[in-house]
C-alpha cells in the first residue's frame, strides 16, 4: 500500500498547456510551423496569462516570414514573460521589424484595361 501511494506521488501531475506547448516545439523543430502555430493557440486558450504560448506562436509565425502577425505575439508575451525573459523577447521583435524594413515593396498593380463605350 505504502509502495502505490509513493508510486502516485511521482507521477507527474498533467499539465495540458505544457503538453501543447511541448506539442508546438516539436513541430517547430520539425519545420511544421502551421502545426506549431495550432498548438500555440491551443496553449493560449487553455492559459491566455501565460507567455509561452504566445512565444511559441510569434516564433512560428516568424519562421513563416509573417513578421507582422508574429510582432503582436511578441509584445504580448513580453508583457507576461519574467524580466529575465523580456530582452530576448525584445530582440526578436526587433529582428522581426529589421526584416520588415528590408523587405521589398509590393511591385504596383498595372493599370486596369480601359473598356470601349
Amino acid at each position: 500500500m505504502k509502495i502505490t501511494l509513493l508510486f502516485l506521488l511521482l507521477l507527474p501531475l498533467a499539465d495540458p498547456y505544457g503538453d501543447w506547448i511541448s506539442r508546438g516545439q516539436t513541430a517547430a523543430r520539425e519545420g511544421r510551423f502551421g502545426d506549431a502555430v495550432d498548438a500555440a493557440k491551443a496553449a493560449i486558450k487553455l492559459n491566455a496569462g501565460r507567455f509561452e504560448g504566445y512565444l511559441l506562436r510569434g516564433t512560428a509565425l516568424m519562421a513563416q516570414s509573417k513578421c507582422d502577425e508574429a510582432i503582436p505575439q511578441f509584445k504580448k508575451a513580453a508583457t507576461l514573460a519574467p524580466e529575465g525573459i523580456k530582452s530576448r523577447i525584445n530582440t526578436l521583435i526587433s529582428t522581426c521589424l529589421e526584416e520588415i524594413a528590408k523587405a521589398p515593396e509590393p511591385a504596383p498593380k498595372p493599370p486596369a484595361p480601359a473598356t470601349a463605350a
